[in-house]
């Protein structure tokens, strides 16, 4: 697991920033409109005392206090500019992995589903481990057995598309 930079004190981040919550930005106080900028991935990223920071990070820890060990913050409708508090939650980093968007070249528009001639499969991993589920005459009926897996094995984490 990746080592996060220590991040500053929770009181330091409410003498330097606001939090607008209808919008999930950052305002540096005493500035008007949202502090920083968002990166190549897609994330806010904001300077404060000179070193740059994940913006969902600083507001995560300036509602709710320190990230506990072996978690991360998870995006959950997967747009990580989106840094609003109803879509910002603890994850554990497998879980975190788990709400990854699908690939850019994923053809059917659903994960773990692709078509092999006339038939659609459908798969889905756990663990290391990928579970074959099936091959199915139409896309509707690999999409429900997908995720019902997804909804066992990976819970409020999954992802369909």
């Amino acid at each position: 697991m990746l080592k996060s930079k220590p991040l500053p004190s929770q009181e330091r981040l409410n003498e330097v920033f606001k939090y607008d919550s209808e919008t999930g930005y950052l305002i540096r106080k005493g500035q008007s409109g949202h502090a920083g900028c968002i990166n190549k991935r897609g994330y806010w990223q904001v300077y404060c005392d000179g070193v740059l920071y994940y913006a969902h990070r600083l507001i995560w820890k300036m509602h709710y206090g320190d990230i506990p060990k072996g978690m991360t913050i998870d995006h959950i409708s997967g747009d990580p500019s989106d840094n609003r508090l109803s879509n910002i939650r603890l994850a554990r980093v497998e879980e975190n992995n788990l709400n990854r968007k699908i690939y850019a070249s994923n053809k059917s528009g659903y994960a773990g589903i692709f078509k092999s001639g006339n038939k659609f499969v459908a798969s889905i991993g756990r663990g290391g481990v990928n579970h074959y589920l099936g091959r199915f005459d139409d896309i509707e009926t690999a999409i429900a057995v997908r995720e019902a897996a997804a909804m066992r094995l990976h819970g409020e984490f999954r992802r369909v598309h």
